[in-house]
């Protein structure tokens, strides 16, 4: 899995030295890793306003325009799921950061002594967190979450999309298989056909033409489907585990 995380400071010198790091952190511990890099507080607002979320961010406190405490107010405001770190030069800003969901409120001193330590606790936390993605049905009529974990697979059923899922009742959304699967665009998931996309952690079985699912399900497909699927699953399980 690639994580993607932001990084945010003005001084440009400080920003590289946070990305080096990371950089380096990841090479040696083998995580994939997508960093942006931003010396204006401005730029990344724009996409925490667009609901453009990372999965990590690291941010100074002390910018221009917008602290990081105000880009933690609007990430929270919008979504709890992203993992953050603030850091700063000073100690007066840690009351305030607390009950905002901070991760880490680390001085730029214990950030050059303890980096490994604090990029380990923070990938050991993103690593848990992959276990609690959420997807949302929200709408007029209903507003309902479930884990993405939970999805066995999903069908097409004229308008609507059906969700297959674990240790629950059936959910029903009226949206095309094509856009959910760009809103679950996550490794597991994997686009069969027009008519079906399927969690590849619940597969249990694949004889000929059937996918035998968990919870007793099957699902047929034709022959060069299957072999895609396999395909996929030999990739997925030496690249993501």
């Amino acid at each position: 899995m690639v994580y993607k995380i932001a990084l945010c400071d003005d001084n440009e010198e400080s920003l590289k030295l946070i990305k080096d790091t990371l950089l380096s952190y990841c090479d040696c511990h083998n995580f994939e890793v997508r960093p942006h890099s931003f010396s204006d507080s401005d730029a990344l607002l724009e996409l925490i306003e667009e609901k453009k979320f990372f999965d990590a961010y690291i941010l100074d406190i002390d910018l221009p325009v917008h602290s990081g405490l105000d880009l933690v107010r609007q990430i929270r405001a919008r979504t709890e799921l992203p993992v953050i770190i603030l850091l700063t030069g000073y100690e007066q800003y840690a009351i305030e950061a607390c009950g905002m969901g901070i991760f880490r409120y680390v001085l730029k001193n214990d950030w050059d002594n303890n980096s490994e330590r604090i990029l380990g606790e923070l990938f050991e936390r993103l690593r848990n967190i992959r276990d609690e993605r959420v997807y949302i049905i929200s709408n007029q009529r209903k507003h309902i979450m479930f884990r993405i974990r939970d999805i066995i697979y999903i069908y097409k059923n004229q308008k609507n999309t059906v969700f297959i899922l674990f240790g629950r009742e059936e959910e029903t959304e009226r949206q095309t298989l094509l856009k959910v699967y760009e809103k679950l665009k996550y490794p597991e998931m994997f686009f069969l056909d027009r008519c079906y996309i399927i969690n590849i952690l619940h597969i249990q079985q694949i004889k000929k033409n059937i996918i035998k699912m968990e919870g007793g399900h099957e699902i047929i497909s034709n022959e060069e489907n299957i072999c895609k699927l396999k395909t996929y699953l030999n990739s997925y399980w030496r690249k993501y585990l």
